[in-house]
């Protein structure tokens, strides 16, 4: 029998908690993110909920992780690249903590972990910068064909400055987590909805940055 022992993972690798989640610092591969998925708490008619969710009895706790592991697949097979918008599965590992999901770890220049696009906003103020990288990545994200369930400003994280150039990278929210995939069944509805993603992400960047006469300019 294959003796592959647990890594530990301890409270000061810690990252980040939620969505039934942990996020923790790989504690040897710097460039490498650990997620831990923890049972939430039942959900009323959870049988009837997951009667007809065949990834779900399938998947269990790691669903979440599961969702955006098939969604880089098929993007890889539809177009026959990686995408490099989104951070890229590099696969499970047994942990102390459970089973763990590996995923690229986004870096800045000075090696710490890349800041979630509200946190770099807050920071940094308005920049229009970040506006035209918002527009690239959603234009990335249509032209690999993903489909983002969450365009919340924390689940997409910041590399790069501003004389270089930033780039934007989804990190979670990745997936289409519907029952039925309708929009997914129409490259008009898809891309409309791209758009609509796009738009509701400038709006949220501009609402947390812009004074609020200048939330609505171009």
């Amino acid at each position: 029998m294959l003796d592959r022992p647990s890594l530990p993972l301890t409270d000061n690798l810690l990252l980040a908690r939620g969505g039934g989640r942990l996020i923790y610092a790989h504690p040897v591969q710097k460039g490498v993110i650990i997620k831990i998925h923890r049972t939430s708490a039942p959900r009323p008619f959870a049988a009837l909920r997951n009667l007809f969710r065949g990834n779900k009895r399938r998947f269990g706790t790691i669903l979440n992780s599961a969702v955006e592991i098939e969604e880089i697949a098929a993007s890889v097979g539809r177009t026959g690249q990686v995408p490099a918008c989104c951070a890229q599965f590099l696969g499970f590992i047994q942990t102390d903590q459970g089973a763990g999901a590996m995923f690229e770890a986004l870096r800045g220049a000075d090696g710490a972990l890349a800041p979630h696009l509200k946190a770099h906003a807050t920071a940094h103020g308005y920049e229009p910068e970040i506006e035209a990288a918002i527009v690239r990545l959603w234009d990335a994200v249509e032209a690999a064909g993903l489909s983002v369930s969450d365009r919340a400003l924390v689940n997409v994280v910041v590399t790069g400055t501003r004389d270089a150039g930033y780039v934007l990278t989804i990190v979670d929210g990745l997936g289409d987590r519907t029952l039925i995939p309708i929009q997914r069944m129409s490259r008009t509805l898809y891309a409309r909805k791209c758009r609509r993603l796009r738009a509701e992400m400038l709006a949220a960047y501009r609402a947390l940055t812009l004074p609020p006469t200048s939330k609505d300019s171009p």
